[in-house]
């Protein structure tokens, strides 16, 4: 894939030093990866039944929370984005821990 179909020049994959003067923009981007669509997604991971009730439990519960309807607090934590999965299990392992304190 070339650099142009994403929108980038070769010299702002190149860093700083390759970048035309007065360039603000993806000046620190040393390479890119182009993701799947949503539906090439979807297609590899369809939603099962499971899947489709825990979803729609969880959206009546954070309802009933927003409606004032169910008297427990709703906090959202964590991180934006998953790129250390170890420490991603680590840290729901805490929050798991500290909402059952909560409770």
């Amino acid at each position: 894939m070339s650099a142009e179909r994403i929108g980038t020049t070769p010299a702002t994959l190149a860093g700083p030093a390759a970048a035309p003067k007065g360039r603000l923009e993806n000046l620190n981007i040393a390479s890119h990866r182009v993701l799947i669509t949503p539906e090439e997604l979807k297609a590899k991971l369809p939603v099962t039944e499971a899947v489709r009730e825990t979803v729609q439990a969880g959206r009546e519960a954070v309802r009933a929370v927003l409606d004032r309807a169910d008297p427990r607090l709703l906090v959202v934590v964590g991180p934006c984005s998953i790129h250390d999965v170890a420490a991603a299990h680590e840290y729901a392992g805490a929050a798991a821990r500290a909402g059952r304190r909560g409770q």
